[in-house]
């Protein structure tokens, strides 16, 4: 059964803000996640006749968006996550929450990329490991290591 826009736009309205957040932590940057996910809906609605039908399109759609997000990571430098902050007590933790998410964006791309999609998005192991062209049992141990490296973060800056 053939896709159309409107399909697409379904998927938009259903993902759009957990794609846009997943975008933004792989990034480190909540701007450049809002419009890694933009571009990515552009280049799936350009490309939505390529679209074969196996498999969901909301898969589709998000192979596109990570890959996306991690070209936009090779493209761009380093940046301190940016976020607006909404109330007083929010910004009192602010310095915490800098060096969390600083240390965070320094873990290894694929173990960073592995923790959003599986604890932002919800994505099983099974797509994870076939959004970044990997074995499930490597999505696994990527997700093992950055709990213990998260663990450690978290020690060392609440400590």
């Amino acid at each position: 059964m053939p896709v159309g826009a409107d399909d697409l736009e379904r998927v938009y309205r259903a993902e759009f803000t957990t794609m846009a957040q997943t975008a933004a932590g792989i990034l480190n940057d909540a701007q450049a996640g809002y419009d890694v996910v933009q571009s990515a809906f552009v280049k799936a609605l350009d490309k939505l006749s390529t679209f074969r039908g196996h498999g969901n399109l909301s898969a589709w759609v998000w192979a596109i968006v990570v890959n996306e997000a991690r070209s936009a990571m090779r493209r761009a430098p380093a940046t301190v996550f940016h976020d607006e902050v909404a109330t007083e007590d929010a910004y009192s933790a602010t310095a915490q929450v800098a060096e969390i998410r600083e240390r965070i964006a320094a873990l290894p791309e694929r173990q960073r990329t592995a923790i959003f999609l599986r604890y932002y998005a919800d994505l099983p192991n099974t797509q994870i490991a076939q959004l970044l062209g990997i074995r499930p049992g490597t999505v696994g141990a990527l997700l093992s290591q950055g709990h213990a490296a998260l663990r450690t973060i978290l020690r060392e800056v609440v400590e």
